[in-house]
């Protein structure tokens, strides 16, 4: 009897006409049959990740706009999540056009989209969960990477302190020579 190895096949080597297929798979939306009613709604599937970074931009803005106005999008954790599956809404399927750019109205009309019923028909139905982390697991890496940033930034300011304490006599005498350089200058 021969022995055969178990051999691992080749590995296929990724090609920018894969990577551009698949692409254009994320782009590609379907029908889905809301209610009885026979309406139907069209929506990506596959939310792409271009759309996920502006509707992640919107966000942001609408945050920044709404603090300046007094206006909470994020009082608390479910309406906050609530509001981002709003925004999936808006960018992952065919209502997009028909969304208002302001603040106040974004927020009427997530109202009516809740009391309509059509919002957890969309977002409980017609999205897959798989869609629904990948926006707040893109949300989570940003706010990963600002508060990583924040970190950095304050063990700078730390090690500056440190070194201007270390070297407070060499700061000190370099302080007098640039006051009396400038008080020469002045005369």
């Amino acid at each position: 009897m021969s022995k055969q190895k178990n051999q691992v096949p080749k590995p296929k080597q990724l090609t920018m006409n894969k990577i551009k297929t698949e692409a254009k798979q994320a782009y590609k939306m379907e029908e889905y049959i809301i209610n009885d009613k026979n309406e139907a709604i069209k929506f990506y599937p596959i939310f792409p990740q271009g759309r996920i970074d502006n509707l992640l931009k919107e966000l942001r803005e609408d945050l920044v706009y709404s603090a300046e106005k007094g206006i909470e999008l994020d009082k608390d954790d479910d309406f906050f999540i609530s509001y981002i599956m709003f925004l999936c809404i808006k960018y992952f399927t065919s209502l997009e056009k028909g969304f208002s750019d302001k603040v106040e109205d974004k927020i009427s009309q997530f109202e009516y989209l809740k009391d309509s019923g059509y919002y957890d028909i969309i977002v409980g139905e017609v999205f897959m969960e798989s869609e629904k982390t990948k926006v707040i697991d893109s949300l989570s890496k940003i706010l990963g990477t600002q508060k990583f940033m924040e970190q950095i930034e304050q063990k700078t300011t730390d090690y500056v302190k440190t070194l201007e304490f270390r070297n407070k006599e060499l700061f000190d005498k370099l302080y007098t020579t640039l006051e009396s350089d400038s008080d020469t200058l002045d005369n």
